[in-house]
């Protein structure tokens, strides 16, 4: 919950401009739909992500937006 109340903080804080906003929006849907610890089968039928989906959707978006490997 650390990461996503300090991704969250500076996702409200930043000043974007459109095409960031666009770059990141993606990013942003991630994160906010994450949880910590299990998700139950109905959560998850609903777009929540455990710790590990988190990690594994923000590596590929970083991959995707900067032509670099995953971190």
């Amino acid at each position: 919950m650390r990461f996503w109340t300090t991704f969250m903080d500076c996702w409200g804080q930043a000043d974007l401009s459109d095409a960031e906003l666009d770059a990141y929006g993606e990013a942003y849907d991630v994160v906010y739909m994450g949880a910590e610890g299990p998700i139950a089968p109905r959560d998850s039928a609903v777009g929540l992500l455990n710790d590990s989906e988190v990690k594994a959707r923000l590596r590929e978006f970083r991959a995707r937006w900067t032509g670099g490997p995953p971190a």
